[in-house]
C-alpha cells in the first residue's frame, strides 16, 4: 500500500530533468485541484471577494497562501514534488494542522502546486513558468518555477517565493523562461535559450 504522502523525486538539473519535474507538478495540480478540500478552501477563500471579482479572487488566494505559506528547501541534490492531493493540501496549504504550526511550506515547485490546484479547483486557468535568473549564459538549464494564472485576459505572476519583497504580480528577472501548460507540455519560450 502506499503511504499518503506520495512524493517523487527527480535527480539533476538537465533540461530533461526540468521537464520531467513540471510534468510531475502538472499530474499533482490536475488530481489536487479536484481534491474537495482544496476546492472548498479555494471557494472560501474566493468568497470574500466581491461578487465576480476575479482578480480580488486571486488576490484573496495571495493573501492567504503567503500569511500560511513559508520557503523550505528539498534536499541536497534531489527535487522532491508532493504528488498527493493529501499532501499538497496539509504540507503546502496548511490544512488539517499542516507542518504542526498551522502553516504549509515547500519550496518553488509546491508553491507552484498549490497556488495552481487552489486556482485551477475555481476554474482560473493556470500554467506553469520555469526560469534561469538574470545574467546566465545562453543555455537551457533552469533554476526557479513558479506559477500564472489566466484572469481578465492577462497572465498574472503568482510567485509566493518572492514574499516579503515581492508581491502578486511581481516577476523576477530573468535570462530565459519556459511556459508549461498543465499537460507538462512546454507551450513556449523566450529569453537566451540555446
Amino acid at each position: 500500500m502506499k503511504p499518503w504522502y506520495d512524493s517523487r523525486v527527480v535527480i539533476g538539473n538537465s533540461f530533461d530533468a526540468v521537464r520531467a519535474t513540471v510534468g510531475l507538478m502538472a499530474a499533482s495540480i490536475r488530481r489536487s485541484s479536484k481534491d474537495v478540500r482544496i476546492r472548498q478552501h479555494a471557494a472560501r477563500l474566493a468568497a470574500r471577494a466581491r461578487p465576480k471579482d476575479y482578480l480580488g479572487q486571486l488576490a484573496e488566494i495571495w493573501k492567504d497562501f503567503v500569511k500560511n505559506w513559508r520557503y523550505v528547501r528539498d534536499p541536497l541534490r534531489y527535487e522532491m514534488i508532493e504528488n498527493s492531493p493529501r499532501a499538497v493540501y496539509q504540507y503546502i496549504l496548511g490544512g488539517n494542522g499542516g507542518l504542526g504550526d498551522g502553516r504549509g511550506g515547500s519550496d518553488c515547485d509546491g508553491a507552484t502546486i498549490g497556488v495552481c490546484s487552489l486556482c485551477d479547483a475555481i476554474g482560473f486557468p493556470c500554467r506553469i513558468v520555469t526560469m534561469a535568473v538574470s545574467g546566465l549564459q545562453p543555455g537551457r538549464s533552469m533554476s526557479h518555477v513558479y506559477a500564472q494564472v489566466f484572469i481578465n485576459g492577462v497572465w498574472i505572476t503568482v510567485d509566493p517565493v518572492l514574499y516579503p519583497n515581492g508581491t502578486l504580480g511581481d516577476e523576477a528577472p530573468a535570462s530565459r523562461r519556459a511556459y508549461w501548460n498543465l499537460s507538462g507540455r512546454m507551450i513556449g519560450k523566450v529569453g537566451n535559450f540555446r
